[in-house]
């Protein structure tokens, strides 16, 4: 998923969202997203708000962190079911 979590402004959404991913995901499966901060979240525009490291990671607690960096002018995180 790459540039899109930062357009789901809303928890509603993104619950949505990665509990859909989860359910896709197969055991041992990988998820790789972008576009969330390393800083405080905020809401920058009606169309995007930047959720922090924590916030995405509170969706995935059983899953294992394979890789976090630095991508473009965001970061990229791996994650493993």
């Amino acid at each position: 998923m790459i540039d899109v979590v930062e357009h789901i402004v809303t928890n509603k959404n993104l619950n949505f969202l990665f509990d859909n991913i989860k359910n896709c995901l197969k055991k041992d499966g990988y998820f790789i997203l972008t576009g969330y901060f390393k800083g405080p979240s905020k809401k920058q525009l009606f169309y995007v708000k930047k959720w922090n490291e924590q916030e995405i990671l509170n969706h995935f607690l059983n899953y294992e962190v394979i890789k976090l960096m630095p991508f473009r002018s965001n970061n990229l995180m791996c994650l493993q079911k």
